[in-house]
């Protein structure tokens, strides 16, 4: 289906009953028109694809979706300082996600360096595992130091995790 005929759904009651009119007075209509221009000043309303017809020797009539552009000297500078306000927000935008990344790798890091850390001498493994499921925490090196100062006890360390993550 061409644009024509898509436009001609397109149209409003008024509209078409205003082109039926032109096709009674027999209007000539303009084929593959691409664009129409008024100018006025420093301001200019644009028409993309048109419909033109010619009413009498110097009267035209024009049917489109108008767009205006603004030609004053300023305009073009203004737009693109806006275009780099914008450029320089979206750049600070991704900069503090890279930094909160490397923030969160870094704690990450360092998490796993504690845990590598953990001296478990004197202190069985399954002790440690079953505190950390009991307490909910997944820090090794804070199960291992309750089980330490504890002495083993599993329900006194049990205890101590619990206090502290209510602090």
């Amino acid at each position: 289906m061409s644009s024509k005929a898509q436009a001609i759904k397109k149209q409003s009651r008024a509209e078409k009953k205003v082109r039926a009119t032109f096709e009674k007075l027999n209007y000539p209509a303009f084929a593959d028109v691409e664009k129409v221009t008024f100018r006025q000043n420093q301001f200019r309303l644009m028409i993309q694809n048109p419909d033109v017809f010619q009413a009498a020797k110097n009267t035209f009539i024009v049917f489109g979706r108008a767009e205006m552009e603004d030609t004053r000297p300023g305009s073009e500078m203004m737009k693109l300082l806006q275009q780099t306000e914008e450029n320089k927000k979206n750049l600070n935008r991704q900069e503090e996600a890279l930094v909160q990344q490397q923030q969160a790798q870094e704690a990450e890091s360092t998490t796993v360096v504690e845990e590598e850390e953990v001296d478990e001498t004197g202190v069985d493994e399954t002790l440690i595992d079953t505190l950390m499921s009991n307490a909910g925490i997944s820090d090794r090196a804070r199960a291992v130091k309750a089980l330490k100062e504890h002495d083993n006890d599993m329900v006194q360390a049990l205890l101590s995790l619990k206090e502290h993550d209510n602090d």
